[in-house]
């Protein structure tokens, strides 16, 4: 069995992380794989890219296109992704494509392929879906628009008021190629994305599947506490209890709750809290120190980590760790930390309720706003035996659920099902 992966690139951001975990895993498992990127970051060999004059055009010219067109058409867009994917932002050599017996698709946003490949490939296809993009005329989360479930147009995140739009062109466009692909099979990480493809007018009557995101269990594993914090250059017997935080460009993503985990540190922090000063933020993805100093607590920050022992690291010197995304597929950083044995708060939305059970592996706060986050970051961590159960509980909901050997097995199941083999 061949399986091409597609994406944007290799290692960054979480979708391109849990991308290429799959393949690995799926060579570990015996099978033939390889993934074929626009942005290639490692050095592993068994993963592809291209060169020469067309990875020129994908790298400058498509992404100037799709910009242009962009400011053309909606010049108050906004910040957040919107991808048009007009015109494919890398060339996949032919050879590839014909040795493939699956095409496996993953984050493909950003001019990385443009819909007419999908169906030009003429091979059963599985897309996993990182993110709303494939549902929709161009952004990657909905910010609250269900548009999608019909048809696309007066975009918010291209500030239109008009119906036909260029997330209306977008969409159709879209429809149209998916229309024309046979064999498909959509892999959702979380029951949320179940729930958003199958009421989507591009992927009506698909075979739409639940394949949580896995991660590997023994490169994040729990650790001693002291030893991670000694490792990173942190005092090991500070006695203030360490929140993590960490997500790529967190501060001008507006959902990735940023402004909400501000808010509920200065509560935390506060003059009327009982232990006021007793809290040390940890944050990575980022330099940038955004915080600023009037919160009133320590913080850390890390800088932005590619490899799984420094991430392992993080999670394991941390008492919680913090995902307040106001939409969240399924996140790694939160997969990861359960793997490690730390626990999880984050808010009622998206694929969150997958992965934290109230009260046993950590807290979902119970609005989305500040003072419920800080409640909830008070309470993991309020109690050290209630703590200490946290953490076990957490370490069984990733060996129960997260394990990447159990997503690759997944996957296989649909490459057979997809090839007709029992």
């Amino acid at each position: 069995m061949k399986i091409l992966h597609i994406g944007e690139n290799d290692s960054f951001g979480g979708a391109s992380r849990a991308s290429y975990r799959i393949h690995r895993g799926l060579l570990a498992a015996g099978a033939e794989s390889r993934l074929f990127v626009r942005s290639k970051f490692s050095d592993d060999a068994t993963v592809l890219t291209c060169s020469g004059e067309r990875a020129q055009f994908g790298a400058y010219v498509a992404p100037k296109i799709d910009s242009f067109l962009k400011r053309r058409l909606h010049p108050k867009c906004s910040r957040d992704t919107f991808s048009i994917n007009l015109f494919p932002g890398m060339s996949i050599p032919q050879k590839l494509v014909s040795e493939a017996d699956i095409i496996h698709l993953h984050w493909i946003g950003q001019t990385t392929l443009s819909y007419k490949d999908i169906y030009k490939f003429n091979k059963p296809i599985v897309w996993r879906f990182p993110d709303i993009f494939p549902l929709t005329g161009g952004c990657h989360c909905s910010g609250g628009c269900d548009k999608y479930v019909s048809e696309c147009g007066a975009c918010p995140f291209l500030e239109s008021s008009r119906d036909y739009d260029l997330s209306t062109y977008n969409f159709r466009k879209k429809l149209k190629a998916i229309q024309r692909v046979d064999k498909l099979v959509v892999a959702a990480p979380s029951r949320w994305m179940v729930r958003c493809a199958s009421n989507s007018r591009i992927f009506q009557g698909r075979d739409i599947r639940h394949v949580p995101t896995g991660v590997d269990l023994e490169a994040f594993s729990p650790m001693d506490k002291k030893q991670a914090r000694r490792l990173l250059g942190l005092d090991e017997n500070c006695a203030k209890k360490v929140v993590a935080f960490g997500a790529v460009g967190a501060g001008s993503l507006p959902r990735k709750g940023f402004p909400f985990l501000h808010s509920a540190i200065q509560a935390l922090s506060g003059a009327s809290t009982e232990d006021a000063g007793n809290y040390k933020l940890l944050v990575f993805g980022s330099s940038n120190d955004s915080f600023g100093e009037e919160l009133g607590v320590d913080i850390e920050y890390l800088g932005r980590f590619y490899d799984d022992v420094s991430l392992r690291l993080v999670y394991a010197a941390a008492d919680v760790m913090i995902v307040p995304s106001t939409e969240e597929n399924l996140p790694n950083n939160g997969l990861e930390a359960f793997a490690c044995g730390t626990p999880v708060v984050g808010f009622n939305i998206g694929g969150m309720p997958d992965l934290i059970d109230d009260k046993v592996n950590g807290r979902i706060a119970c609005e989305i706003n500040a003072d419920s986050l800080a409640d909830c970051i008070r309470w993991v961590l309020a109690d050290d035996e209630r703590h200490k159960a946290l953490c076990r509980s957490a370490r069984e909901k990733a060996e129960q659920c997260f394990d990447l050997k159990r997503q690759v097995d997944d996957y296989l199941t649909i490459y057979r099902d997809l090839l007709g083999e029992a």
